[in-house]
C-alpha cells in the first residue's frame, strides 16, 4: 500500500508546471492546481512583432562592448534601480523610451553608449 501526504504535510511549497497539472499559490496560501492549457492556435501577428523587437534588442545588447555594458550596470547600480543594465538596455529599445535613458545618464554621471534603435 502506498502511502501518499499532501504538500503542506511535508511543508513543500508547488509551484509551477509538474506534468500536465499547473500549480500555484493564490493570496490565502492555498495550493491551486489545474490542467495545462495547451494552446492550438497561432500566435497573433502583433505577439510575432513584439517577438521580432525582443530579438533585435538582444541582438543590439550582445554587440556592445564588455566596457559599454559594465557602463550600464553601473548606472543601475549607482541610481539603486531595481533592474541591471542589461533590463535597461532592453526596456528602452522595446519602448522607445530615450528621455529615461537620458536621465539615468545625467543623473548617474556615468557615460553610456549610444541608446538602442526603436525597430516599430
Amino acid at each position: 500500500m502506498a502511502w501518499t501526504f499532501p504538500p503542506q504535510l511535508l511543508a513543500l511549497e508547488l509551484s509551477g508546471d509538474i506534468g500536465d497539472v499547473t500549480y500555484y499559490q493564490n493570496k490565502n496560501k492555498k495550493t491551486v492546481a489545474f490542467p495545462k492549457d495547451w494552446r492550438q492556435e497561432p500566435t497573433s501577428p502583433g505577439r510575432l512583432a513584439q517577438r521580432s523587437r525582443f530579438k533585435t534588442a538582444q541582438a543590439q545588447w550582445s554587440s556592445l562592448t564588455d566596457l559599454q555594458k559594465e557602463a550600464l550596470e553601473q548606472a543601475c547600480r549607482i541610481l539603486s534601480m531595481p533592474m541591471t543594465g542589461q533590463n535597461l538596455y532592453i526596456s528602452v529599445a522595446l519602448r522607445a523610451d530615450f528621455g529615461a535613458y537620458s536621465t539615468v545618464a545625467s543623473q548617474s554621471g556615468v557615460t553610456l553608449p549610444p541608446p538602442p534603435t526603436y525597430v516599430p
